[in-house]
């Protein structure tokens, strides 16, 4: 005779929402249908009901597996409905990224001591968390001396080989938070126990001191910008050096991390034996004295934004006539992640030998601050030299002496044959802080020239005459480098360097270099991709919030850990069946 197990039903109500991710949203939910009325955390993710493996399925497993761990958080049921899979488990307190303030080192202490503990219990299972940063370490709701580490989506199994990259190639798909990634993380090689122990150690830093060297370059430029200067900036400090005073076990804790090979075990018992030797010294043995309730500190993770000039002039005005050069590097690594920032790698391969661009004479239409970023812009169209026939209606002459539609600079122009045009439309440069020099330009456009120009080339209805193909608006800031005319314009620049007299594409094709290096530049990320499945048409009135769909989880996530035996023998969970949302989290879907 066969036994059937029956499994218990759920049915939860997401009372209002406390965290969000690229796949999924967490909710504080309650219970319905009982008198209990439990409150529990409730992860609900975008899945197709057509996928074999699912992340919170995934984690699921794999907090079933760690369950018997004071800092492992408890799961509660699960279900995967139509669109939609969830998974419920105890509700916790506040993550420590929502901790404002520098951290005092009785609270850094605690935290090392349960992490290494709970992280030691992770490895033991033969498993890598690989994202542990302090946004995934929550407080107990009640007992402010307990920690828990949550957020198991990108753990996978420990592997017995490396199957590494070469170190000697950096990697732009980090496993885990780029500003706490393990240095071998960045060179794509397998995760294995040492990366947690060095991600902990960055952790435990952020929150010591407020900030890490390379927090700035993680919110500026592309994600190859910020990949090259992290991983430059990780090389170049040892955990000693960026340790405070008072706390150099965190720093010992990152330089054992790095000094280990891939198969090998932290040594957790060193590391817990440091931590109590600094807290016997510092005399912060007493977990009782920890207090969470830090006021908020206004430098701590400096979010402010980048140096700017605070000078209400500028070196050009509308009318000049002058010479502009993209400027390909601070273009692609832009300017925020450059500026105030003496230790900046500087790319090799967006040097001007091996990213050349052209010096072109423009005819400057506008300049004006740009409100996002505080920067000088410059509004110009190109200058050209040809002869003009019935057909070029997109451009217009310039001349030696008043003609009707043309435009006549002062002094008299010296080159016959020229002419200024837009291509698609008029070029807006942005303007790097001290490469614009005043310029004294020999020649200028009256204003009624440059309105002249400005009502031909600077509107839409000129950009609705250009064929659709020459339209695209392509990445955009552009930075150029600014520079004057001489009396004869045909030998140069003012700096003696050659100038592009010829063709009717102005800058275009360098932007349209720029925009697919650009997006180069921008490829990477996490393993899992956004798929749009035919079997997962969802198409309700909240789409929007939930287009990011799971793909298929990568079998380097799910390898060794889906299919262990001990887990057949663990006693089923709930199963969630139905989730009704209150009016606020309707409410809230409804204006975001």
């Amino acid at each position: 005779m066969s036994l059937t197990t029956s499994v218990e039903e759920w049915r939860l109500r997401a009372d209002v929402q406390v965290g969000e991710g690229t796949f999924g949203r967490v909710y504080k939910a309650t219970r319905v249908s009982t008198d209990s009325h439990q409150i529990v955390a409730l992860k609900k993710s975008r899945a197709s009901l057509s996928l074999k493996s699912t992340l919170l399925n995934h984690e699921r497993l794999l907090l079933q597996l760690l369950h018997d761990h004071p800092s492992i958080p408890k799961v509660i049921a699960y279900g995967r409905l139509k669109h939609f899979e969830y998974l419920a488990m105890e509700f916790l307190g506040m993550a420590l990224n929502d901790v404002h303030s520098s951290l005092p080192a009785v609270n850094i202490l605690v935290i090392a001591d349960q992490m290494i503990s709970a992280l030691k219990h992770v490895h033991k299972n033969d498993l890598v968390h690989c994202d542990v940063k302090p946004g995934n370490i929550l407080l107990h709701p009640t007992d402010s001396k307990c920690l828990y580490l949550v957020d198991y989506g990108l753990s996978r199994a420990i592997v017995s080989s490396t199957q590494t990259s070469s170190k000697d190639t950096p990697s732009y798909h980090v496993v885990g938070t780029l500003p706490y990634a393990s240095l071998n993380m960045h060179y794509g090689i397998r995760p294995a126990p040492r990366d947690d122990i060095e991600s902990l150690g960055y952790s435990l830093l952020h929150l010591a001191i407020g900030n890490l060297p390379w927090m700035y370059n993680v919110r500026h430029g592309t994600k190859k910008t910020q990949h090259d200067q992290v991983r430059i900036k990780k090389q170049l400090h040892s955990g000693a050096y960026l340790a405070p005073d008072g706390l150099s076990c965190i720093g010992k804790m990152i330089d054992h991390a790095r000094s280990l090979k891939f198969n090998q075990l932290p040594n957790y018992e060193l590391l817990s034996s440091q931590i109590r030797e600094t807290s016997e010294r510092a005399g912060l043995l007493d977990s009782s004295a920890v207090d969470w309730n830090i006021p908020a500190d206004a430098s701590f993770d400096d979010r402010s934004p980048c140096p700017v000039p605070n000078d209400p002039t500028f070196a050009l005005r509308p009318g000049q006539i002058i010479c502009c050069q993209i400027n390909a590097r601070t273009t692609l690594e832009g300017y925020s992640a450059r500026a105030g920032d003496p230790s900046f790698w500087r790319d090799p391969s967006l040097s001007p030998d091996t990213w050349n661009t052209v010096i072109r004479p423009a005819i400057v239409l506008q300049v004006e601050i740009d409100k996002s970023t505080k920067l000088w812009t410059v509004k110009v169209i190109c200058i050209g030299r040809g002869t003009l026939t019935s057909t070029d209606a997109n451009m217009v002459s310039i001349s030696s002496s008043p003609t009707n539609g043309s435009v006549t600079p002062s002094p008299a122009w010296p080159l016959s044959d020229s002419y200024c045009y837009a291509f698609p439309r008029p070029q807006k440069f942005f303007c790097y802080p001290g490469e614009v020099q005043p310029i004294t330009s020999p020649w200028t456009l009256s204003t009624a020239d440059v309105d002249l120009l400005r009502q031909k080339f600077d509107n839409e209805i000129f950009a609705q005459t250009l064929p659709s193909s020459e339209s695209v608006h392509y990445y955009e800031p552009l930075f150029a480098k600014v520079t004057a005319l001489v009396r004869d314009p045909k030998h140069g620049n003012a700096e003696g360097e050659p100038i592009e007299w010829g063709g009717r594409r102005a800058w275009f094709d360098e932007r349209a270099a720029l925009a697919r290096r650009h997006r180069e530049h921008e490829r990477g990320g996490i393993e899992l991709n956004a798929i749009d499945d035919p079997l997962d048409s969802y198409w309700e009135w909240d789409f929007e919030r939930w287009e990011n769909c799971q793909g298929e989880l990568s079998s380097s996530v799910t390898a060794g850990v889906d299919d262990r035996a001990e887990l057949t023998r663990l006693p089923p969970l709930p199963m969630i069946v139905d989730v009704e949302a209150s009016n606020d989290v309707l409410f809230q879907a409804s204006i975001t």
